[in-house]
């Protein structure tokens, strides 16, 4: 695992002498992610800088790297899987090899295939190649998404780079926040691509690649693969489950290919647990972390450790308590996030990278599982929602302001029974929808007219803007997915391609990369992805009963208490510890009226009335909210505004010109 950073000159503009130092800048914001060394290239139209993570051939995997036609250089983040299998291929074809790296394969598979290459390679990545017989830069990004690699351009320049931060080091990337990304954060937690927090930086996309021509400047963005979700009756159940053991325990032994001690993370849930059973039957001695937590109602270490037991593998946990960490240990963890991330769980994610670090290099994951075989609990509540959705909106509409009455005249007299009479309100609210509509809403931590209740100026503008909004945005990637056969499976593929990549690998991604960690994750091998998307959503979950498929795959490696458990999910219990200090005094300066002013995006004082509601009542007896989105809600904003206050300490060395 890697870090990757370059300026290419455009229109026949050569770069100027400092180029090459300012791309020595930009790969040196890296180094968290590439500890063991560096690399750089530069000529007239290029200058590439490199971090490296040691992983494969240890001794002669060095990049940026030349191939055998002098002319094309390249670089790349992440792993090529199938590099063993791809390299015999290429000898076959007449190709002579100067190293073992998996680099110098994918060099060698763009000179043989063009821009088809990137079809060849099973793994993760975020490759930059220098085409110098056709003077073009060619970037893409692997299929899932989980390797980052994020662009920008400025006069006669385009810059690239594995975070946001290295940009920063360019000097040519202004502070200005884009509005419709914060409200799109706002709902999801995450900004999804091709938006970053900043306006006039992109992310690229999952399985795109994108080809600039240094002669006149120009781009070209192209997709290259798209899962088809057309689910495949030819096959029975358990013919569905073969076929996914069979692929899945292959991309199980592609990743175990490492010139590093691995392990893999155990959270006591079925996804680990597969990825765990699978690892003991490949390697003797495998090494296994889990992370505990003080409340119960998220802790599984006593199950991860008897799994880790019954599979042979040497354990390691640790736990989290409010009194294990404090404000200055979370503030140095964030400062690992090049644009802001309002999902709790990097805090666990971090701390057990940190832990498995210790160790291993490389730690296998089980992320993926409950996007590609319907796990969450969310999907079931959809469902019902769906079948309420068969009553008329007229009904349904008058359902939810009379539940919504009389919660406000019982809230004084019985807290729980406002709260649930508030549930029924947002469920027949909710119902009355149109599909879309009801899935971005299931999604959603901030809706619309909570946004424009909260916003100012630009930020209130962009709410108001029907085009603009997050769940317009939604709506638009629910209609891409229409070989879907019904809604579950529409919002399980939205949900894979957008907070799976911009949150889920995000956190991953920064969490590792911050203590120089490589994850690999089996099930979200791209082939894996395919055979997943092709069994229909009656073999994968049927009511409350989720994951049926993979359970059935993997029946011999899961233990009863896994198979038939209760879903935990992998986060912090957070909103008490608010009530507390110095937690409490942390939030409050975090959220001052002072800090929300600075950032200028919403009224000061609806900011410090939800962080106080949190504060005096973390269960959220008293409020429509659930406990759940009012945590949530409350956390979000923190991490905004402390991102923004680092933003704004460091804007004066942004821009140079």
């Amino acid at each position: 695992m890697c870090g990757v950073a370059g300026v290419v000159a455009l229109k026949r503009e050569p770069l100027c002498g400092e180029a090459p130092s300012v791309v020595r800048r930009m790969a040196a914001s890296l180094t968290h992610r590439g500890p063991d060394d560096d690399g750089y290239y530069n000529n007239e139209a290029v200058a590439f800088g490199f971090r490296r993570l040691a992983v494969i051939d240890l001794d002669t995997g060095a990049q940026p790297l030349c191939a055998n036609d002098e002319r094309i250089v390249g670089m790349f983040n992440g792993e090529i899987y199938n590099y063993v299998e791809l390299r015999r291929q290429l000898v076959g074809r007449g190709y002579v090899f100067r190293t073992e790296s998996d680099t110098e394969v994918m060099l060698n598979a763009y000179q043989e295939y063009g821009l088809d290459f990137v079809a060849k390679l099973r793994g993760m990545f975020a490759i930059a190649i220098w085409d110098g017989r056709s003077r073009q830069v060619v970037i893409c990004r692997d299929r899932i998404g989980k390797k980052p690699l994020f662009y920008s351009t400025s006069g006669n320049q385009f810059a690239f780079a594995s975070e946001l931060t290295a940009l920063y080091a360019w000097g040519r990337l202004g502070p200005k926040i884009d509005p419709i990304s914060v409200d799109h954060y706002l709902s999801l937690l995450c900004v999804p691509a091709p938006r970053t927090i900043l306006q006039n930086a992109f992310k690229l996309p999952p399985a795109h690649l994108l080809v600039v021509d240094t002669t006149n400047g120009s781009t070209d963005l192209r997709r290259y693969w798209r899962p088809s979700y057309r689910p495949d009756y030819s096959l029975s159940p358990d013919q569905h489950a073969e076929r996914l053991r069979e692929t899945l325990s292959e991309a199980v032994r592609l990743r175990l290919r490492s010139d590093v001690p691995l392990g893999v993370f155990l959270s006591g849930g079925i996804d680990s647990t597969i990825v765990a059973g699978l690892v003991s039957r490949m390697v003797t001695g495998g090494r296994s972390f889990s992370m505990g937590f003080s409340d119960p109602r998220f802790d599984e270490s006593q199950c991860a450790a008897r799994t880790a037991r019954r599979f042979g593998l040497q354990h390691h946990e640790e736990h989290i308590a409010p009194d294990s960490i404090g404000p200055g240990d979370l503030l140095a963890m964030l400062n690992y996030l090049d644009e802001p991330l309002g999902d709790s769980s990097f805090v666990p994610t971090f701390q057990v990278a940190a832990m498995a670090r210790r160790h291993v290099t490389v730690a296998l994951s089980g992320d993926g599982g409950d996007e590609l075989f319907a796990g969450y609990s969310s999907y079931g509540v959809l469902g019902r929602l769906n079948q309420l959705a068969g009553v008329p909106g007229g009904i349904l509409r008058a359902a939810a302001l009379l539940s919504g009455n009389a919660a406000a005249d019982v809230a004084a007299l019985s807290s729980a029974a406002a709260g649930r009479l508030w549930r029924l309100q947002k469920a027949f609210a909710v119902a009355a929808m149109p599909e879309a509509a009801r899935a971005a809403r299931l999604r959603s931590y901030f809706w619309d007219a909570d946004k424009e209740r909260l916003g100012v100026g630009e930020f209130r503008d962009a709410v108001r803007s029907a085009d603009a909004t997050c769940e317009s945005w939604l709506g638009r990637e629910w209609d891409v997915h229409d070989d879907c056969e019904d809604p579950i499976a529409r919002s399980m593929a939205s949900e894979f391609a957008t907070t799976l990549v911009d949150d889920l690998l995000v956190k991953v991604d920064r969490a590792s990369m911050a203590v120089s960690l490589e994850v690999r994750c089996p099930l979200l091998d791209h082939e894996v992805v395919e055979v997943a998307a092709a069994i229909p959503m009656r073999y994968k979950r049927r009511g409350e009963r989720g994951k049926m498929v993979l359970k059935a795959a993997c029946a011999d490696l899961l233990p009863d208490e896994v198979a038939h458990g209760k879903k935990r999910g992998f986060e912090l219990s957070f909103g008490d510890w608010f009530t507390r200090r110095p937690w409490r005094d942390f939030l409050c300066d975090a959220l001052s009226p002072e800090s929300v002013g600075r950032l200028g995006l919403f009224k000061p004082r609806e900011v410090v009335k939800l962080r106080d509601q949190l504060i005096a009542d973390p269960e959220a007896t008293t409020s429509p909210l659930s406990a759940y989105q009012q945590r949530n809600r409350v956390w979000l904003l923190m991490v905004l505004h402390l991102w923004h206050d680092r933003l704004r300490r460091s804007a004066g060395a942004m821009v140079t010109r």
